[in-house]
């Protein structure tokens, strides 16, 4: 008789680990895409409704008939990547050493947006910042444009 073994203890912790990453990486892309629509979205709202939406700004700045407010926004992601080596090797004689090095990178995100205004309405919506990843782009400003935006169908 033979006994079927099975290749990794616990299938279904990694189908459900993989499906939560899946998940939190769809918010990153809707969140990027809200921030995509707001830039569009946003030319040509008053300023009141600027600020019934976003509330009031962290600077504002005017040179002639411009004024630009600018809106802190992101919720401090932080991604890390890490690597690391050892090597060893053992003689005969009983003699052994290693050596090993690692390395790290940290990086964090988050989104200065500018709103700026021609005649009391909405001109132009900038973001600067480290505001996503390589496919998110702007992710991390979402979190101030959301309530400007029609709630989705």
């Amino acid at each position: 008789m033979f006994k079927v073994l099975n290749a990794h203890p616990f299938p279904h912790r990694i189908a459900i680990a993989t499906a939560a990453l899946m998940m939190l990486q769809s918010c990153a892309f809707q969140r990027a895409q809200e921030a995509t629509d707001a830039k569009a979205q946003m030319i040509g709202i008053s300023k009141e409704q600027v600020l019934a939406c976003m509330g009031v700004p962290s600077q504002k700045a005017s040179e002639g008939s411009t004024e630009l407010w600018t809106y802190p926004s992101g919720n401090d992601h932080i991604a890390t990547f890490a690597n690391a080596s050892v090597q060893s090797q053992a003689s005969g004689n009983g003699a052994a050493y290693g050596t090993g090095s690692a390395y790290g990178v940290t990086t964090r995100r988050f989104c200065t947006m500018n709103v700026a205004f021609q005649n009391a309405k909405v001109s132009q919506v900038n973001y600067i910042g480290p505001t996503g990843g390589p496919l998110t782009q702007n992710e991390q400003c979402a979190f101030a444009v959301r309530n400007c935006l029609p709630p989705s169908r």
